[in-house]
């Protein structure tokens, strides 16, 4: 989610409003459709992390979402102060 919204803004910023809810619409649309379906148990959730433990102990879920957020994050708001700056 971090993602999402930091791409979102920018976008905003840096982008026509019509290109951005162009491209906002439909990936809001599939992520309350997946979080829908995983919800009524149509879709498992979380299947690659989830191995025979307990989920939330995995040290891989937590480490392959930091190395993939992380880099992300960095660049909004690195992005946000240059365009705040100006």
């Amino acid at each position: 989610m971090i993602s999402y919204i930091s791409l979102v803004t920018v976008g905003l910023v840096l982008f026509n409003r019509k290109i951005v809810y162009y491209t906002l619409i439909p990936a809001t649309l599939y992520l309350f459709l997946c979080g829908y379906l995983s919800l009524k148990d149509q879709i498992p959730y979380a299947p690659i992390f989830y191995l025979d433990g307990l989920p939330y102990q995995n040290m891989f879920w937590v480490s392959s979402m930091m190395y993939f957020i992380a880099p992300i994050l960095i660049s909004c708001l690195i992005l946000f102060e240059i365009l705040l700056s100006q």
